[in-house]
């Protein structure tokens, strides 16, 4: 006895329309999930690039003066939202007592002195904020911001991550290069 009629028999036509679009379907998905797992920054494993870039408070901050100890960078715009909402958490990330010290840095991609100051009065932010004309944001592949790199102590890249990130993110990424809290 057959389990459907010969009405609900499927035409070959009605097959092939059917894998076409599973297929495209497929397709969408998985551009979908390359798109989201794209990562803004330097990849994990390579060579921090040299930067020299100017800070808000008069001095030149570039790759050499970060080597010997780990490094946290953040990349970030005055209009960013995200960027903003995580500053107080990457402030305090930057007072916590470590087992070894820890530079950190903002780079804002505003263009402006100005802004870079104005973002580092707004945001109480304790730590160097440079300001980048487009050249670094290039070099690192910033695409989304907020981007934050973390270095080690000879600048090798050792994370990477983009958009949203936790204070537990940053704290195991800095666990990770010997930069714990104490």
């Amino acid at each position: 006895m057959p389990l459907e009629s010969p009405e609900a028999a499927e035409s070959p036509e009605t097959g092939r329309r059917r894998i076409l679009r599973f297929a495209g379907i497929g397709l969408i998905v998985g551009a979908l999930a390359l798109w989201l797992t794209h990562r803004s920054g330097p990849k994990q494993g390579e060579q921090a690039l040299d930067f020299a870039l100017p800070t808000t408070d008069g001095e030149t901050v570039d790759l050499a003066k970060l080597r010997g100890r780990p490094a946290v960078i953040e990349v970030v715009a005055k209009w960013c939202d995200v960027c903003k909402r995580s500053a107080p958490m990457m402030a305090a990330a930057a007072r916590t007592p470590r087992r070894t010290n820890v530079s950190f840095l903002a780079v804002s991609v505003d263009g402006s002195m100005s802004d870079a100051r104005e973002l580092k009065r707004a945001w109480d932010i304790p730590y160097a904020v440079a300001t980048d004309t487009g050249a670094f944001a290039a070099a690192y592949r910033i695409e989304t911001l907020p981007t934050l790199i973390v270095l080690d102590a000879v600048g090798i890249v050792r994370h990477v991550s983009s958009g949203v990130f936790s204070r537990a993110q940053l704290e195991a990424a800095l666990g990770n290069i010997g930069a714990a809290r104490r």
